[in-house]
């Protein structure tokens, strides 16, 4: 065990056990960055969890207690060492301990990594917006870099693909005016 786990009543699987469910279940348990995997990351562990017949643990409709420790233990196991050790010390420095349910575990997460969905949303708009035709070194790069930053953002939450084309459009106004303005001839 690594010493960045915090101290615990409840006996953890070592790290091989819980690489090796991940591997028998062909699942790869994501790891986290931060609020730009976030949901990435949550579906991984879900997923995990739902493999593991946890998901009611996990989602909290089974209630901690000393009967579903073990189950417990086994998610919070999953879970720590998804994270990096930087949200370990802030988790530990935050209050958390591996005694407390799964789901506080994830609220702590999800307000360390500082994930919001409408934030989110509107830093990955506003990188759409600022990115410019001059930073990439072609114009498919710099429309599969538009694109990605849209799939990234649907991910979040779907917008309407009228957004995505008005942004384009702005975009290769800035970019390309002479394009533009053949566009507006027509």
């Amino acid at each position: 065990m690594s010493a960045a786990i915090p101290p615990t009543e409840v006996p953890l699987p070592d790290r091989d056990d819980v690489q090796s469910w991940a591997t028998n279940a062909r699942v790869s348990i994501v790891p986290l960055k931060g609020a730009e995997d976030y949901d990435e990351w949550y579906i991984s562990i879900e997923m995990q969890a739902r493999i593991l017949g946890l998901s009611k643990h996990f989602s909290g409709e089974t209630p901690h207690s000393d009967d579903t420790d073990k189950y417990h233990a086994v998610l919070t196991s999953i879970v720590w060492q998804s994270l990096s050790q930087r949200m370990q010390r802030n988790l530990t420095h935050a209050g958390w301990n591996s005694s407390l349910p799964i789901t506080r575990m994830m609220n702590f997460i999800k307000v360390d990594c500082g994930f919001e969905a409408d934030i989110a949303i509107i830093e990955l708009l506003a990188r759409f917006s600022e990115s410019n035709r001059s930073n990439f070194s072609t114009t498919r790069a710099w429309l599969d870099h538009h694109q990605d930053l849209w799939a990234r953002i649907n991910k979040i939450e779907p917008i309407s693909e009228k957004v995505w084309i008005s942004q384009t459009v702005q975009a290769v106004k800035d970019a390309f005016p002479q394009v533009h303005s053949s566009w507006r001839i027509k």
